[in-house]
């Protein structure tokens, strides 16, 4: 028994094990209001936690920045502030340097007609080449629409590059490529692994099919291998990406990683999308002008905080620092607020050491991998018994509507998944934490997801490289990878992302005083 196990009360609590005996192995446990905690229970846990409106003042703060993307002005701001924080909390914290950046960023990206007319670009395709301040004026070549499962649709087939012939009548036009956005079918996808799912605020089960299209599930991973190289050799000038059933408000602003240099590109809402396929069968010709300022080599560091604990067995945090608006990334936010508490307890109430990685290359590019670290450190892999992802907190529902092309607020929270990852021949011991974790939630909206094959979360990374137990906890919208005038912070609940945040320090107070051998067999 290690000293950590030591530490540990018996068995953790009489709930836990009854969690285990009943609520794991059927479908679904929709936990009820009976079962959450009751407010004198509220009142006592966490004691140290900073209040609601000083964890928002924190979000409010980092999205006041702007975007900060990997390695710019704001995102070193940002980073710059949770390292000295960190430090003032007694937290090691050391840097793991590289230089591997590209740093592309925007200055022009625009759409006309041969008359003038504008079209609404709806974003910029990163690292795409560059146009110049003229642009380039050629007809629009329809190239075809890009079908199939996408990445999200647990098809094992989604991982092969489609069919997508290069007709030859590109050479010297800008192509046009079709790309439908695919809802993930949750029904179908989860189907046996939902362990739990905690709806205090009673706003509807989990829908079978996600009721709305957003930009980030088109299969762009899926264009044939070096697609633009191919266009670019046929004698394509450029090429535009459309979302086909993407409503122009949700397209406005997304993060897309499919640029290359050798062509300029960029992508469309369904609006331009239709503009343009009218523009193509009359052979007629834009002018597409995208300018960035390139720097290469841009020095970036993941950070990695460490607070000591009785042992030297280790829980992980991960999240990451870079990113666009206030959802992308406030785990970092919630994770420093939760230093804040768990660095206030004596050391003789940690049993174990927390070491918080944010790794910085998110939105990077393929260079800037999120699980570097680990070859880096594996020292930090090897001694922890859990890794605990934060992600995306506080998301508000929004539903797109394609038929009307407009955006609506649903009123409710987005769901919440807990992924758990793990080795599928032993017993799954971080469902019932998450369930246990979760009996305090009041104002979100969570699935407990028990070790699915499409887990939509990027942590899996910490168990398929770093064989470590992973809770992945996440949302994911219709606007969280999108530039906003106001970086989409209208669209976060206060109170739900407090609730969220708390829910993560049970889970960690869980994984504290719970054995090794029921996490990490």
């Amino acid at each position: 028994m290690s000293e950590a196990d030591k530490n540990c009360s018996a068995g953790a609590s009489l709930s836990r094990r009854s969690l285990l005996a009943a609520g794991v192995a059927g479908s679904a446990l929709l936990i009820t209001p009976e079962l959450l905690a009751t407010p004198a229970a509220a009142a006592t846990e966490l004691a140290h936690l900073p209040s609601q409106s000083e964890i928002w003042r924190d979000v409010v703060a980092m999205n006041d920045l702007g975007p900060r993307y990997t390695g710019n002005a704001a995102h070193k701001k940002f980073t710059g502030r949770l390292d000295a924080e960190f430090a003032r909390l007694g937290l090691k914290v050391e840097h793991l340097n590289r230089d591997a950046l590209t740093l592309w960023e925007p200055t022009h990206a625009s759409l006309k007609t041969a008359h003038g007319t504008p079209i609404e670009v709806g974003a910029t395709c990163r690292w795409s080449a560059t146009t110049g301040p003229h642009g380039v004026t050629a007809p629009v070549q329809f190239c075809g629409r890009a079908e199939g499962s996408s990445f999200f649709s647990g098809d094992p087939s989604a991982s092969e590059p489609i069919d997508l012939p290069i007709p030859p009548e590109v050479s010297g036009k800008i192509a046009l490529v079709e790309m439908p956005s695919i809802p993930v079918p949750f029904g179908e996808i989860y189907e046996g692994t939902v362990k739990g799912f905690v709806d205090p605020t009673h706003a509807g089960p989990i829908p079978a099919v996600q009721p709305f299209s957003p930009a980030w599930t088109t299969i762009e991973s899926r264009l044939p291998t070096g697609y633009e190289a191919k266009l670019r050799a046929a004698g394509a000038v450029g090429v535009i990406y459309a979302w086909t059933n993407g409503v122009d408000a949700d397209a406005h602003g997304q993060f897309r990683r499919t640029g290359t240099e050798e062509l300029p590109s960029c992508w469309v809402g369904m609006t331009a999308a239709k503009k343009l396929r009218s523009l193509a069968d009359r052979g007629a010709s834009v002018t597409l002008r995208i300018q960035a300022k390139v720097t290469q080599n841009v020095p970036t560091a993941t950070t990695v905080a460490t607070l000591p604990g009785k042992s030297d067995e280790v829980i992980l945090l991960w999240t990451h620092t870079d990113g666009m608006n206030a959802v992308e990334e406030n785990g970092s936010v919630a994770m420093l607020n939760l230093m804040r508490h768990f660095a206030k307890l004596p050391l003789a109430e940690r049993n174990r050491t927390i070491v918080c990685v944010l790794t910085e290359g998110h939105f990077g590019g393929s260079a800037m991998a999120d699980d570097w670290w680990i070859a880096a450190r594996p020292d930090i892999a090897n001694k922890a018994v859990v890794a605990l992802a934060m992600e995306h907190l506080g998301c508000r529902e929004w539903l797109s509507d394609p038929a009307r092309n407009i955006v609506k607020p649903a009123h409710r929270p987005d769901i919440a998944w807990a992924y758990t990852l793990g080795p599928k021949d032993a017993p799954n011991g971080l469902v019932p934490v998450m369930l246990e974790a979760l009996r305090g939630s009041r104002a979100a909206r969570t699935a407990v997801i028990d070790r699915a094959a499409a887990s939509i979360t990027p942590a899996t990374y910490l168990w398929n490289k770093g064989k470590i137990p992973t809770i992945g906890y996440i949302s994911f919208n219709t606007y969280f990878l999108a530039e906003g005038r106001n970086g989409h912070i209208d669209k976060l609940d206060p109170d739900q992302l407090y609730d969220q945040v708390r829910t993560l320090g049970r889970a960690i107070s869980t994984i504290d005083r719970t054995p090794r051998a029921e996490l990490r067999p």
